[in-house]
């Protein structure tokens, strides 16, 4: 399942890039935040701009979320794990999934 970790807007890259090197590989699968490419117009010719499609977010693949919480939390600057007043984590629905899949 996916589940979203919630970071400083701007620091998805850094943030991802220190989660796959402090975190041992077995607790989660993938990390990663979704981009969108924009097509603009400029003075008659196509520009193309990459920029990230939810601020702040990353999204990681695990089937233990619990662990991965305990351990992102010795990883400064990370904020939080996202999940429910009853402390159950929050995962991306599989149809969501399948929709931000590429």
């Amino acid at each position: 399942m996916w589940y979203v970790i919630q970071i400083m807007t701007g620091k998805e890259e850094m943030m991802r890039e220190m989660i796959t090197r402090n975190l041992p590989s077995k607790m989660y699968e993938d990390c990663f935040y979704i981009r969108r490419e924009r097509i603009w117009r400029l003075n008659g010719e196509k520009v193309c701009h990459v920029e990230t499609m939810f601020p702040g977010y990353l999204f990681v693949t695990t089937e233990d979320p619990e662990a991965l919480y305990w351990k992102l939390r010795e990883i400064p600057g990370l904020t939080k794990l996202l999940r429910t007043e009853e402390s159950q984590f929050l995962s991306v629905s599989p149809e969501e999934q399948d929709f931000w899949k590429i």
